[in-house]
């Protein structure tokens, strides 16, 4: 059996994950509804700090990108992704 050597973390490099703009709107509510401080239980268990951080990183991000979510109709266009996503497959590997 081989060893594979994890390689050193570089804080200053970056990944890309590409997402169609329904996964996207999907992950972000979905991150939205978890992350909210102000929630008293939530679904999602995080086992360390640095977890919680990455998640509010990627939602902030997100924020940014999608337009859809201070469309009046936000919640009617998050359906209409989700229904998308489960009609075209789970796209997992």
């Amino acid at each position: 059996m081989v060893k594979r050597q994890m390689p050193e973390l570089n804080a200053e490099s970056e990944i890309i994950v590409r997402l169609t703009r329904a996964e996207a709107l999907v992950l972000f509510e979905c991150l939205a509804r978890e992350t909210d401080v102000n929630k008293e239980s939530s679904t999602v268990h995080l086992s360390h700090p640095a977890e919680e951080t990455v998640l509010w990183a990627v939602e902030r991000q997100l924020q940014t990108w999608l337009t859809e979510v201070c469309q009046p109709d936000y919640k009617d266009l998050v359906r209409v992704a989700r229904e998308a996503i489960v009609r075209e497959g789970s796209g997992r590997p």
